[in-house]
């Protein structure tokens, strides 16, 4: 018994290790991973305003609510309206995104999630990699389908 408890926790312990190791099967579960692993560690704790600094500074921002207007139904095609304060259609865009993310059907939230992992920048090193395919992904669904 002493034996089999020792690795018991000897496998609880590489768990971890043995999970970040392995590639998802999946475009939805390599993206779900990087959004937990990779964005939500990177921005916990320094705020909305901060993702949104990081999205202008970077440059994916207007690509962002470009990409949200395309589609939109009239009240949401101001996201595209470069007249407008950046930051204050960011963080409709964001509010959007994360609706369709906590309330909508899967294949919405597939989409909101791409989006999410394509657009928020984060520094690409370490196990923290775009996973391949998001790009095609997102030019392929718009938000709006």
């Amino acid at each position: 018994m002493r034996g089999s408890s020792l690795l018991g926790l000897v496998l609880a312990a590489l768990l971890p290790c043995v999970a970040l190791a392995m590639e998802p099967a999946t475009l939805e579960a390599a993206v779900n991973s990087y959004r937990s692993q990779c964005i939500g560690p990177y921005y916990e704790g320094k705020g909305e305003l901060a993702v949104y600094g990081a999205m202008i500074a970077k440059g994916t921002a207007e690509p962002f609510l470009a990409r949200l207007a395309k589609g939109a139904p009239a009240k949401w095609q101001s996201l595209g309206d470069p007249s407008i304060v950046t930051e204050s259609r960011l963080k409709a865009a964001v509010g959007l995104v994360g609706m369709a993310i906590s309330h909508g059907s899967p294949a919405q939230r597939r989409v909101a999630e791409a989006y999410t992992a394509l657009f928020i920048p984060i520094p690409q090193e370490g196990g923290c990699r775009l996973p391949e395919g998001v790009a095609a992904f997102v030019q392929n669904h718009d938000f709006w389908q």
